[in-house]
């Protein structure tokens, strides 16, 4: 019975701390561990320098003394936006954690004219999760995770495969990795169905730094209550949480009725691809 109100808690707490602990600085996630990157110009995989045990050495080293190496170069490796919880190392273990290629390249980064805000669906954890919408004027903080061709497809897996993204290329845009040169274009996943609806607005995600942000920020916990508000009303929150876990049907029903007020898809300048399976 203890252990059940474990899971129990842990899932909640999954729900609500979307999109949970993302460093403010890039990093190489391997092993289970974010090593800071001292440098992220050129190959941080093969000529980079991160922080481990308390001092500097190379990626290279690092992974060594970590039983691991990298499967290639930064070659193949494509960069993709991580604007939600894809920039955080526990959810990158999640998703990863039964795959050969666990090393992962994450440079924090810049993105104006664009904010990161809530999506109109639950994912099978029972949260509401994030999308990119524009914003004139404002600057959000991101991260570029470069993933390699594994990866990316089983990134696709994770996200395309519930109808809740698409994938494709974000061109025109001002993105500025920390220490690498601006990029005008960038790999995305996008939520098509538009972002969820307050106030006939989007809603920022509260724990994502930005600067002159245009919409109301939110903790994902006051969006979900929100979502209970219109969904169920007077429902107990973990419940109504619990409840979106455990029963498919009832998530998809829910999700239906948030996209129905959903604002719109209008990205100027995604392109999107077909996944390669």
């Amino acid at each position: 019975m203890e252990t059940n109100r474990h899971d129990d808690a842990a899932a909640l707490a999954r729900a609500k701390d979307y999109p949970y602990t993302t460093p403010q600085f890039s990093y190489v996630f391997a092993g289970g561990i974010a090593l800071a990157l001292t440098n992220t110009g050129g190959d941080p995989l093969r000529r980079g320098r991160v922080t481990f045990d308390g001092r500097e050495m190379t990626t290279l080293e690092a992974l060594k003394r970590l039983g691991l190496a990298a499967k290639d170069s930064m070659e193949p490796r494509i960069p993709v936006l991580a604007y939600g919880s894809n920039g955080a190392p526990e959810q990158l273990a999640r998703k990863f954690a039964n795959h050969d290629d666990r090393v992962f390249v994450v440079v924090r980064a810049s993105l104006t004219d664009f904010d990161v805000v809530y999506a109109p669906h639950f994912t099978r954890y029972g949260t509401i999760p994030a999308t990119l919408a524009p914003s004139a004027g404002t600057s959000v903080s991101v991260s570029i995770t470069y993933l390699s061709p594994a990866q990316r497809d089983h990134m696709h897996d994770a996200e395309i495969s519930a109808g809740n993204y698409i994938f494709g290329r974000l061109a025109g845009i001002a993105l500025v990795p920390h220490g690498r040169a601006k990029m005008s274009e960038c790999w995305a996943y996008v939520s098509p169905h538009g972002s969820l609806d307050v106030a006939r607005a989007p809603v920022a995600l509260a724990a994502v730094p930005a600067e002159r942000r245009r919409f109301q920020p939110l903790l994902t916990a006051d969006v979900l209550n929100h979502a209970r508000d219109r969904l169920k009303p007077g429902a107990n929150l973990d419940q109504f949480i619990s409840e979106t876990i455990a029963e498919h049907t009832l998530r998809r029903t829910r999700t239906r009725a948030l996209r129905q007020s959903a604002i719109p898809f209008a990205i100027d300048g995604f392109m999107p691809e077909t996944p390669l399976r």
